[in-house]
């Protein structure tokens, strides 16, 4: 648990950082794929981003360890609230996956691709490959059934469909 909390938690904690602050490289690559997957006005966006990075802290991060997924994990992710995806990639590496192979949705993809780019545990894929031994999925109720349907024998599966939030 310690190695892997010194390896993840850390990237993370500057992954939120840098999306926190808009003069970075990676603040403003955040802001602008956020206004490009959303299309919210850059005030929502800026204040979106404000209020979902300040439950990202080392203590809230650490309480949520929980080392019970294989290795290797399949993410795929469904069009949703413009900051979603940064949760719903974080959820996995805290529970112990090593490598997340996601695969965006292809109306949201552009914050998915800066998150990627910020960690090396992230790859973006068409998807997941065999090597996937549990795969998360977000979307409709269809759309789940048809993901666990398309897995390979064995593969453990978590299936998300569209909750309601106000």
């Amino acid at each position: 648990l310690c190695c892997w909390v010194n390896r993840h938690i850390p990237e993370i904690l500057a992954l939120v950082d840098a999306f926190k602050d808009p003069r970075s490289d990676v603040g403003r690559r955040a802001r602008q794929a956020l206004l490009a997957d959303g299309g919210l006005s850059p005030a929502t966006t800026e204040w979106g981003l404000e209020t979902a990075l300040d439950r990202y802290t080392s203590s809230s991060l650490v309480s949520l360890v929980r080392l019970e997924l294989p290795e290797v994990v399949g993410l795929i992710l469904a069009r949703s609230v413009s900051i979603a995806p940064l949760r719903a990639i974080i959820l996995p590496l805290l529970r112990g996956a090593n490598r997340l192979e996601v695969r965006s949705s292809s109306k949201q993809s552009a914050f998915v691709r800066v998150i990627a780019d910020c960690l090396p545990s992230v790859r973006i894929v068409d998807w997941p490959t065999p090597e996937c031994k549990h795969v998360i999925a977000y979307g409709g109720d269809s759309t789940i059934s048809t993901i666990e349907r398309k897995l390979p024998v064995g593969t453990s599966f978590e299936g998300y469909s569209h909750g309601f939030g106000v």
